[in-house]
């Protein structure tokens, strides 16, 4: 499901310039991340957090979370868990960006 909202986000002219995804993997080392990229067919980039720095910034609770941000780093929306209904999630996403 991640895969389909990166493609959409990489492919959607408006979109596609304003929002970029990535996938941090808290408490992962650098090692991890070819082997788990390649088990669960990963598109977009992946980059490690092994001192949970990210996650103790974030407050992060539970995983995973998918935070979108702008180009300038302000946070458009979050989803905690997994991303259950694809079109609703898009149409969140449209919403939260054309509200910025």
């Amino acid at each position: 499901m991640v895969n389909r909202v990166y493609n959409l986000l990489k492919e959607d002219k408006k979109l596609g310039t304003d929002i970029k995804m990535m996938g941090i993997g808290l408490g992962t080392q650098p090692e991890d991340m070819p082997g788990y990229k390649k088990a669960f067919n990963v598109e977009f980039p992946l980059f490690t957090d092994p001192k949970k720095e990210i996650q103790k910034k974030l407050n992060v609770q539970a995983v995973p979370l998918t935070v979108l941000l702008d180009k300038n780093g302000k946070v458009l929306m979050s989803h905690t868990g997994a991303i259950g209904n694809f079109d609703a999630f898009v149409s969140e996403i449209r919403k939260k960006h054309q509200g910025r």
